[in-house]
């Protein structure tokens, strides 16, 4: 029993490196653009910070605000009653290949099984299933052997953005917009807690230099 605490506790503080260690990549890429982009917003930011979205307070202070666009990246199912709150349309950007990898820490399930097509973003609808709505765009990123996991992923939501963007853009144009229907129970929907149990596997493979050799094969052909 104290020995599965110890692994356990291993584990846990490996995840905090993870993810302070995504966080410190994100922000040496993008912080600088996000500040000088926030020069020209029209109206300024207002955080909130529900402690649960489909909560009635969040879905009142939607249902208040009437937005045409609810856009987002990740985050957990949105229930009928918030979505109605949007006028609009209702946009998610997924850091992953629907409809084969859905849920959370998709990039790294491709990583996982050493599988670049897959790295991908997609945009799709928001309705009530994890990452099921029907697609709008879905793209790779370029990516080079000097990444490693946590550019790689960065690179992922950047073309996530530009997905988005796009998008909106066709929507407010008024322009035609095709749909892709993810048919029902295609893929697998990984979950959060499951990332512990791959990335120990991930990062022996980049320390081992696996990236730049497969981006060198994938080159020959």
């Amino acid at each position: 029993r104290l020995r599965r605490r110890l692994h356990s506790r291993r584990a846990d503080a490996a995840l905090r490196r993870y993810f302070a260690a995504q966080e410190r990549a994100e922000h040496a890429l993008f912080a600088a653009e996000v500040a000088e982009l926030q020069a020209f917003a029209l109206v300024s930011p207002q955080p909130v910070h529900p402690a649960e979205v489909n909560e009635p307070a969040f879905i009142a202070q939607m249902q208040a605000l009437s937005p045409f666009f609810l856009l987002t990246l990740g985050g957990p199912l949105y229930k009928a009653p918030l979505l109605a709150g949007v006028r609009g349309v209702a946009l998610n950007q997924h850091a992953g290949h629907s409809p084969d990898l859905r849920g959370s820490h998709t990039t790294e399930w491709a990583l996982y099984h050493r599988d670049l097509d897959r790295v991908s973003a997609t945009v799709h609808l928001i309705t009530s299933g994890a990452d099921a709505g029907p697609i709008l765009r879905r793209s790779t990123p370029c990516l080079f052997p000097g990444d490693d996991i946590h550019t790689l992923f960065a690179r992922v939501v950047a073309l996530g953005s530009e997905l988005m963007i796009e998008s909106v853009r066709q929507i407010m144009a008024g322009e035609p917009v095709l749909l892709f229907p993810q048919p029902p129970g295609s893929g697998r929907t990984h979950l959060g807690q499951e990332l512990g149990d791959i990335l120990p596997a991930i990062q022996r493979d980049f320390a081992a230099g696996w990236l730049p050799a497969e981006l060198q094969r994938q080159r020959q052909f």
